[in-house]
């Protein structure tokens, strides 16, 4: 799949989550302020069910795809195509990890999301789980 491909297909995922998110926050502010067993009763157990599944499902969809898009830059960058990303995975894990490989992947990064960060979120991550984290919650902002 193509770059531009995978951005869209994780802008997209982005804002499935957001509108999901949405929904997901109402009803739990709902629940806060009237009680779980009021918005039972005006939404149904099973309704509820399956709108947090459903959050949970686009959350999980949006992750996927940031790892992938990851799993692709670290490749790049490294010039080794056997990498396999987890959350994690760290600099260390790398020989070939330095200051410098750290900025280009970080570069990388803004550039495949569309996204910036700041001087303290570039060398403030310690593995590939809280870049995702950082990458998401970007997005989100991003809308």
């Amino acid at each position: 799949m193509s770059l531009e491909r995978q951005t869209l297909a994780s802008q997209r995922a982005a804002e499935r989550f957001a509108r999901r998110k949405t929904v997901a926050i109402r009803i739990f502010k709902l629940i806060s302020t009237t009680g779980l067993a009021a918005v039972c009763g005006r939404l149904g157990c099973s309704r509820l069910l399956g709108i947090a599944s459903r959050c949970f499902a686009l959350h999980n969809e949006l992750m996927n795809a940031i790892y992938a898009r990851l799993e692709e830059i670290f490749r790049t960058v490294l010039l080794d195509d056997s990498v396999t990303l987890t959350p994690e995975t760290s600099g260390k894990d790398f020989e070939a990890w330095d200051s410098l490989t750290h900025v280009t992947v970080m570069v990388h990064v803004e550039r495949a999301f569309d996204i910036q960060f700041t001087s303290s979120e570039i060398s403030g991550w310690e593995n590939v789980g809280q870049l995702a984290e950082l990458i998401d919650a970007r997005l989100r902002q991003k809308g």
